[in-house]
């Protein structure tokens, strides 16, 4: 037999578990049990497409079990069964098993002035949404600001679009997560807690330019996922705005007269 779990989240570790008992009355030689797996779907060494055990033999009423961890190239339905076969040549499988992946996949979108100029203050709204068909648990939205910046303010990260009856994640209430205050290494951090499917989260933050220049501010999005460890852009989105600051030109006007005292009708000229 084959045992597989109906459904599982791409980030979770899963196995496949293959039970064979020897139900005759004489002894099974040189068992092998094979699974060939679907599209998609693979051992834990990733490039392996066959779960094989080498039983070997088998005593009459004897049971062995066996477990293949495996991994999924990403979201959908993978359906397969087990062989188990004798070096005699005689073989049985087991039922197909179906097992349904759900895959969280953050979104960033960061939008901001294309110019603006220096002293005056540029507002950027950032927003993240889980497009997936699992939960994103332990999401974290983080901001780097350009060194050329004065942080001014930053709003709390709200829900947009949140299907009805999402329970409310600990430390948010319905108006948002609390707004953050910009590190020693000028980033602003919102811990969003789990974006369900679906959902979006919003914020806003203000800066002003110091100098002429591009300012470049970076939002990045990520959740927990242990399958990470192993790919540092798995469960990461990014999204780059370039704002070019620009200066306001600022014209002087003096007069000055060549003389300080002058009679009533005497001709005057100014520099």
């Amino acid at each position: 037999t084959k045992a597989a779990p109906p459904e599982v989240r791409f980030c979770d570790a899963f196995a496949f578990k293959y039970t064979v008992t020897n139900s005759g009355s004489a002894a099974a030689r040189g068992v092998v049990i094979t699974d060939d797996l679907p599209d998609g779907l693979a051992t834990n060494q990733k490039t392996q497409r066959q779960a094989r055990f080498e039983v070997g033999d088998l005593k009459p009423g004897e049971t062995k079990e066996f477990t293949a961890p495996v991994l999924a190239a990403g979201r959908g339905e993978y359906s397969s069964r087990a062989t188990a076969k004798t070096a005699g040549g005689l073989s049985v499988q087991s039922k197909t098993t179906t097992t349904r992946v759900r895959e969280a996949e953050l979104t960033v979108e960061l939008s901001g002035p294309a110019s603006g100029y220096v002293q005056q203050s540029a507002t950027y709204t950032v927003e993240v949404k889980n497009d997936g068909d699992a939960p994103a648990p332990g999401s974290r939205l983080e901001v780097q600001l350009d060194p050329n910046t004065r942080f001014v303010r930053v709003g709390r990260a709200t829900r947009l679009g949140a299907e009805a009856g999402n329970p409310e994640q600990p430390g948010q209430g319905k108006e948002g997560v609390q707004p953050p205050a910009p590190d020693k290494d000028r980033k602003l951090s919102w811990d969003l807690g789990t974006v369900q499917p679906g959902e979006t989260r919003q914020a806003t933050f203000t800066v002003t330019g110091r100098q002429q220049g591009t300012l470049k501010t970076v939002a990045v999005a990520r959740f927990t996922c242990d399958r990470a460890k192993d790919d540092n852009d798995l469960a990461v989105a990014r999204r780059t705005v370039e704002t070019e600051m620009l200066v306001i030109p600022a014209l002087r006007l003096s007069l000055v007269d060549q003389s300080d005292l002058i009679r009533v009708g005497d001709t005057v000229t100014y520099t």
